[in-house]
């Protein structure tokens, strides 16, 4: 019965809020008000949709995915005796006999948990994360339900019924799961800081002065409850406030943190990075510094999955069909004789849309190419498509206009450029040498332009040197 009435709760909701709403006080309201409304009735599983949605502008308007980022950090908090509860529960004591200038009025309340400032003499000012009570609960419960009527969706869209909903589903629980487990989020920090800061420096050299990662202080911490150093920032998403300040580097401070992302994808053995990276996740501090936050969800790459991806990345950075169709292939393990010629004109097609589009969308393009021929796809290709295009949402609320290709074409240039080197180690070079000397005598300074073009455009440069090979 309960399974019932949520059902229909969240029918009647959504008919509400998007079908009939002109027939209710919320008539004249942007659909990113309604949208950002009907999240908040409907809670956590919603709400995590609507923040993936706001920064979605290729999906909706400006207006509408400001509206929906309210839901990263202004959810309506759950009373303050629930807190107090969950004090009780983990610790056997109320947290303002914890914590010193303990202040009752969170700081932020989002989806997953709120958050409070206090003080703790032996490490200073804190931040204390509280999750939610009965959070699980209710992620199991809706996903449940929404598995339902995905399914009876699947039986009018043909679209739709290509698709694995029970897998998706799973991955979208094992998601929510790890996002909502303290202790997870505690070692993906200690984690990421120790790479970010530790043994992958020397490859994204002076990039790692950019990012700051909170102290985790594991005494004062709990399944329900985690305590962290407090960074005192400005969130991305509030940026504006800070315009025209000196102090701070808006800009700067998102492309160093950003490229040293991408430099340590083009460079490392292993690659981990925020799940989550959406506006409220991050602190703009003076400068050009940028503080990451909230790390239940961590992406990790083995170092079989980062160089596959960092190959699928430069293939479709440099328009090589061929090495595109065979990496995408050999990536989610699949033959490569069997599907090559059947995804071959769709790729080329996307290949196409790349050259105009951002690379945030890359990698969810070529899924929806595997969807079409029910190739199953890798976990981790979702989950680095999902980082990018967020990733590419952000760029666009704070640098409207400018894509990821402009922050990162350097890096994406470097890293083909290194490729091409290690592909020539491997080669007979023996051609190329010839066909370089038979140019050279009728023009050096032929030569010396080609160098230069091709050290600006490594994608050109494979392009001609494949071409002198297969000749």
């Amino acid at each position: 019965m309960k399974k019932i009435h949520r059902s229909l709760q969240i029918s009647f909701t959504s008919i509400k809020y998007l079908v009939l709403y002109k027939f209710t006080k919320h008539g004249n309201k942007t659909l990113g008000t309604r949208l950002r409304l009907a999240c908040e009735e409907l809670g956590f599983v919603f709400i995590k949709i609507g923040q993936i949605l706001s920064t979605r502008y290729e999906l909706l308007s400006r207006e509408d995915c400001t509206e929906l980022q309210k839901l990263l950090d202004s959810v309506p908090p759950v009373p303050y005796e629930e807190v107090r509860k969950i004090f009780i529960e983990d610790f056997n004591i109320t947290p303002e006999a914890i914590f010193q200038n303990w202040n009752p009025i969170p700081l932020a309340s989002a989806s997953v948990a709120q958050v409070y400032k206090a003080h703790i003499p032996k490490y200073g000012d804190v931040a204390v994360k509280v999750r939610r009570p009965g959070i699980e609960k209710n992620i199991r419960s809706d996903l449940a339900i929404l598995k339902r009527l995905g399914k009876i969706a699947q039986i009018f869209s043909k679209d739709l019924s290509r698709i694995n909903l029970n897998e998706v589903f799973k991955q979208i629980e094992s998601w929510l799961l790890a996002e909502i487990d303290f202790r997870n989020e505690a070692n993906n920090l200690d984690r990421i800081s120790n790479q970010y800061h530790g043994k992958m420096r020397e490859a994204i050299g002076e990039y790692a002065d950019n990012m700051v990662f909170a102290k985790v202080y594991r005494d004062f911490s709990s399944d329900q409850v985690i305590t962290m150093e407090f960074i005192e920032g400005v969130p991305v998403r509030n940026f504006k406030s800070i315009e025209g300040n000196p102090l701070y580097d808006i800009p700067g401070s998102i492309k160093a943190s950003m490229g040293a992302i991408v430099r340590m994808w083009m460079n490392g053995d292993e690659f981990a990075f925020h799940g989550d990276p959406h506006p409220s996740n991050l602190l703009i501090l003076p400068h050009g510094k940028l503080a990451f936050l909230d790390f239940g969800l961590l992406g990790y790459l083995s170092k079989k999955d980062t160089r596959e991806t960092r190959d699928l990345l430069l293939a479709v950075y440099a328009q090589d069909l061929d090495a595109t169709i065979r990496t995408a292939l050999k990536m989610c393990g699949v033959s490569y004789d069997k599907y090559a010629l059947k995804i071959r004109e769709d790729i080329k097609k996307y290949l196409e849309t790349t050259k105009d589009s951002a690379m945030g969308f890359w990698f969810t393009g070529i899924a929806r190419v595997f969807i079409k021929h029910r190739i199953p796809f890798a976990y981790h290709v979702i989950l680095i498509g999902r980082m990018q295009a967020i990733v590419e949402g952000l760029f666009e609320t704070v640098m409207p206009g400018t894509t990821t290709i402009d922050a990162f074409g350097d890096e994406l240039k470097r890293g083909l450029r290194q490729k091409i080197f290690n592909n020539l180690l491997e080669t007979d070079l023996s051609p190329i040498f010839y066909a370089i000397s038979e140019q050279a005598k009728k023009s050096p300074k032929l030569i010396a332009g080609l160098i230069d073009t091709y050290f600006n455009d490594p994608a050109q440069a494979l392009r001609d040197f494949k071409s002198v090979l297969n000749n």
